[in-house]
């Protein structure tokens, strides 16, 4: 579906781009063909961690899911803030492992709407990774919101708060965290204008981004 269309489009105007990829996704072979089909010259893989139940399941955590859902978007039990650190090694590392076993290397990107200071530091440290990415305030796409921080641009994270720009290098991580659908920073704040959802028929505010 919209990861075949993605590779063909990049394949035909020749776009330099990056395809994240989860857990669960890596375990599909429809999803591995559609990836194996892109341009590796100007094509970057990644991680993108949200927690699934195979990847608890895999290391042993219990999985914290709604009943029936393999995926829960919930900050617990879907993103790694809510494991202890102990935790959140075993889920990194079986994450990066099974990503090494289908490229034969490890990722150098990683996203995530929301990361900690910790696991940045243990995916730069360990694994090498060399630039992550998470959300922004983003009121009229969805309920992952930060506020606060860089409207856009990217920043070096405090080893204290993953989501604060350090103060100085004594006290930060040398890794680059971009700030993902990057709002308009003219036209994006305070912009009322409603349009029809041509899907549902409903007004929406526009979502004004670079």
């Amino acid at each position: 579906g919209a990861l075949r269309e993605e590779v063909a489009l990049n394949l035909k105007y020749g776009f330099e781009n990056t395809i994240l990829l989860q857990y669960d996704a890596m375990l599909r072979k429809d999803l591995m063909d559609a990836v194996a089909a892109a341009d590796k010259e100007k094509t970057e893989f990644g991680v993108w961690i949200e927690i699934v139940r195979p990847l608890c399941e895999k290391v042993g955590i219990p999985w914290r899911g709604r009943n029936g859902w393999d995926w829960d978007w919930f900050v617990m039990p879907g993103f790694l803030e809510s494991y202890t650190v102990e935790q959140r090694a075993l889920l990194i590392d079986e994450l990066f492992r099974l990503f090494r076993e289908k490229f034969g290397y490890y990722p150098k990107s990683a996203g995530s709407w929301i990361f900690d200071a910790w696991s940045l530091a243990y995916m730069k440290e360990k694994y090498g990774i060399v630039a992550a990415c998470i959300c922004r305030e983003q009121d009229v796409t969805d309920a992952y919101g930060l506020r606060g921080g860089y409207s856009n641009g990217a920043y070096y994270p405090s080893k204290k708060n993953g989501l604060s720009a350090a103060v100085d290098m004594k006290n930060g991580i040398r890794l680059p965290v971009f700030r993902m659908l990057t709002p308009d920073p003219i036209y994006n704040y305070g912009y009322k204008y409603n349009f029809i959802d041509s899907r549902t028929g409903k007004k929406r505010r526009h979502v004004v981004t670079l």
